[in-house]
């Protein structure tokens, strides 16, 4: 492939790259904002439906409160009266699938339809609670009127309770008057909640009791379970928002969630409602838009990388020389590109880059002489001290990720000091020599052994073998048996070597100390071994 052809194809694929980028920030933007609009209008949904409950609770509460006050209700002796005003107040508001009116005692006196009259309801929530004043009784299956009240549907029936105590003129109480609201005219908001959100598809509408987190309404399969999920415990403090959590199913939902605070003087029951949309549902649109600017961009690609080519013919050679030898650079080979000429500009950078590359090559050069003096030590070429501790950062660290723990030998020669003596310090350097081969034979090339001073040495054993430390240090001992040819003769030197573990409970002062006590302990029981600390 030419040069032009290979700086067009690189143009190219920056351009793709680049448009790539922009339609994936685009996507998120727009996705973020799309989110937020749902996320908006269902918190608003949830919001509306939550106030539409209230209200039309608060007017069927009202309405039972304000019939309650009617002085002909008390004051009416005749039980067909009583009954027909009952059938008339249910015949104008439907929703009542149940009115009656009790006794002091709790019994039954007239209702709607005759239905339940002369039962005695004493011991109901709705004549106990109501007796005392009013009572709000939130739902619940029918017991007595299941099977009294016409079911069409045939699913279970479901009411909610609201009664007032009925008091005479002087203010004594004659009874209670009682009323169950049919769920089912929640169950019709519900409806024409998503029929009217017709763009929002799944859409599911959620009633959440307030006592035990129970489904009141939603999916068939979900009602009467309960829905312990964070929105709901969410909406009870912030009251109106919006939110995306993961629900048992495993799936993402966008929820709107709003809680029921009552209307007016009618308290509520606390219902929690959610607007619940799938996310990848909601995303649809989102998806659309992003493919549209993809297209939009890869028409865009085509376009600059034909203009690229041409122009590419006048800049691209130049630019391949600077590229070539700045990877040649990279990887430790110092060569200079050939002057481009022609182009002044170019001619004036191949010069630029050469001049570069014999400086950068100089320096590495000088710098890597200086490293390597710095952290070896003269004589035998080991690692010296300042290396030993750059290796200990790296290796405990490494060490302690792995959950390894490192072995620490600190080793001293035996008989050292009556060669230095009887043949000089030039036979005792010779020595040395020939033990920092030995030592660094006896471990991996991962490991370290360095000198630390006089004929004093340090290795650290990365293994996780219980007896590693023993093993190297008898491979060290073998080692330093032989003798050593110090020109004319040779000479004998063995040592002794303490051993310690470190791990990431330790310091490593504390492993080097250790150390330096077993070998003084090897020192002591008779030199040539070595000893766990």
């Amino acid at each position: 492939m030419g040069i032009r052809k290979k700086v067009t194809f690189i143009i190219c694929l920056l351009c793709i790259s680049l448009t790539t980028t922009v339609c994936i920030i685009a996507g998120l933007i727009t996705t973020s904002d799309k989110k937020t609009d749902i996320g908006s209008s269902l918190a608003e949904t949830a919001f509306l439906t939550s106030e539409k409950l209230d209200r039309y609770m608060w007017s069927r509460y009202s309405e039972i409160k304000t019939f309650s006050q009617v002085d002909s209700l008390v004051s009416v002796d005749n039980q067909q009266t009583t009954r027909d005003m009952l059938n008339n107040l249910q015949s104008n508001i439907p929703a009542f699938s149940w009115i009656g009116l009790t006794d002091k005692k709790g019994k039954v006196v007239a209702s709607t339809g005759s239905i339940l009259e002369g039962v005695d309801i004493s011991m109901r929530p709705v004549f106990t609670e109501g007796i005392k004043g009013e009572f709000l009784g939130d739902v619940h299956d029918a017991v007595l009127l299941s099977k009294l009240l016409p079911n069409p549907t045939g699913e279970p029936m479901k009411f909610v309770d609201v009664s007032f105590a009925i008091s005479d003129i002087k203010g004594e109480k004659k009874g209670v008057l009682a009323a169950h609201l049919s769920w089912e005219w929640v169950r019709e908001v519900q409806r024409r909640v998503i029929a009217l959100e017709k763009h929002k598809r799944n859409l599911q509408v959620y009633i959440v009791s307030l006592n035990g987190n129970t489904v009141l309404l939603g999916p068939e399969k979900s009602i009467g379970k309960t829905l312990n999920i964070e929105t709901v415990d969410t909406a009870r403090t912030k009251k109106n928002g919006w939110a995306v959590e993961r629900l048992p199913d495993g799936k993402e939902y966008l929820i709107g969630y709003s809680f029921s605070n009552g209307y007016y003087e009618y308290k509520g029951f606390g219902w929690t409602v959610l607007t619940i949309q799938p996310l990848q549902e909601a995303y649809k649109p989102v998806v659309m838009n992003i493919l549209f600017i993809a297209i939009t961009g890869v028409v865009f690609t085509l376009l600059f990388s034909i203009g690229g080519w041409y122009f590419a013919g006048t800049i691209a050679e130049p630019l391949v020389f600077a590229a070539e030898a700045a990877d040649k650079l990279r990887f430790g080979d110092v060569a200079p590109i050939p002057v481009y000429k022609g182009v002044k500009e170019a001619e004036a950078l191949c010069r630029s880059i050469n001049e570069l590359i014999f400086s950068l090559s100089d320096a590495e050069k000088r710098l890597d002489k200086m490293q390597y003096a710095a952290h070896t030590d003269r004589l035998t070429g080991l690692p010296n001290r300042a290396a030993l501790d750059e290796y200990i950062v790296k290796t405990t660290a490494l060490a302690a990720r792995n959950e390894k723990p490192l072995e620490f030998l600190y080793i001293d020669l035996d008989g050292f000091k009556p060669i230095n003596d009887k043949y000089g310090h030039a036979a005792g350097d010779l020595v040395l020599i020939e033990v920092g081969k030995r030592l660094n034979e006896c471990i991996r090339k991962e490991e370290i052994v360095a000198r630390i001073g006089g004929d004093e040495f340090v290795a650290i054993i990365y293994s996780d073998e219980s007896n590693a430390g023993e093993s190297v240090a008898q491979r060290i001992l073998n080692a330093l048996t032989s003798p050593f040819d110090i020109g004319t003769m040779e000479v004998s030197a063995g040592c002794s070597i303490g051993i310690s573990r470190w791990n990431k409970d330790l310091s490593v002062k504390a492993v080097l100390e250790n150390a330096d006590k077993a070998l003084y302990m090897s020192k002591k029981s008779g030199k040539n071994r070595f000893t766990r600390l």
